[in-house]
């Protein structure tokens, strides 16, 4: 049950098409979400078992936020305290959180901004800072809660997550402004489709770069961005292909950004052309 919990929470953490997970929550609607003020039972935290305030060492404390905050616990007495923890969380922010509540494995907390901002989370990628280094991971850590300042998404919980599940990594919970297509929202995001990437590209577009740990990674703020790499035999095939591709995402509601040609190694497929969109 623990190690399924955490495949769910980054299977939905990964797509870029539902960054939500479980369930499809809707962006409408928003006011209906207002709870009254959690009974007192909920208001006395239970201290997570952790080694500082700010880590994370149990996989039920790990969160998601899309129109509630919810994550996933074994049984009532975890579930109790996820929902301790992170209802005091959220009260320490300024957020007001509603009664919780837990089925199927998964528990919610309903919350209310007050300003019309919604919570998002983002967990990072332990690609993005070296591996076990908690200096690395903060300072990478400290650089993002930077960007989200900077670009005017409110940060509300930073957690450095240590699970047996995953690598270290870390947890920001910030607040943004809604829209009906979650793609079109500024968030903070990675964008690692393997091939090496034209950043300027995205800079170019307005896109926030907060950093580019790898020649193929980009972490940043902003829309969802996208990129595909197309490879041919020959110069026709590939501008065909090019063509269809950007029909296609163009249909989809897509704006291309820009395509850029590339040599590839390889004795058949030698021409490569690589395609930036935003979602």
């Amino acid at each position: 049950m623990k190690t399924a919990a955490l495949v769910l929470i980054l299977a939905a953490a990964a797509q870029a098409q539902s960054p939500e997970g479980l369930p499809a929550f809707q962006y409408t609607g928003f006011a209906a979400l207002r709870a009254p003020t959690p009974p007192a039972a909920w208001a006395a935290p239970i201290a997570p078992r952790a080694q500082a305030a700010d880590v994370i060492t149990e996989d039920r404390l790990v969160a998601q936020a899309g129109m509630v905050l919810y994550g996933y616990a074994s049984d009532d007495a975890a579930f109790r305290e996820a929902a301790a923890y992170w209802t005091a969380a959220l009260k320490a922010a300024g957020v007001q959180a509603g009664t919780p509540s837990f089925s199927g494995g998964m528990w919610e907390i309903p919350y209310a901004t007050g300003d019309g901002t919604v919570l998002r989370s983002f967990l990072a990628d332990a690609r993005q800072f070296a591996p076990k280094d908690e200096a690395a991971l903060r300072a990478d850590m400290a650089l993002a809660q930077a960007a989200l300042t900077r670009d005017g998404l409110t940060p509300v919980a930073a957690r450095v997550v240590d699970v047996s599940e995953l690598l270290p990594t870390y947890l920001l919970i910030y607040k943004t402004k809604p829209d009906a297509n979650p793609d079109h929202e500024s968030r903070l995001r990675v964008l690692a489709p393997g091939d090496d990437l034209d950043f300027g590209v995205f800079r170019a577009a307005g896109l926030d770069v907060v950093e580019t740990p790898k020649t193929w990674m980009m972490v940043y703020v902003g829309p969802a961005a996208g990129y595909v790499g197309l490879a041919a035999k020959t110069p026709q095939d590939l501008a065909k292909m090019l063509s269809a591709r950007e029909d296609f995402l163009t249909q989809s509601g897509c704006k291309i950004l820009a395509a850029r040609d590339f040599p590839i190694d390889d004795p058949d497929y030698k021409f490569g052309v690589g395609v930036y969109f935003l979602q």
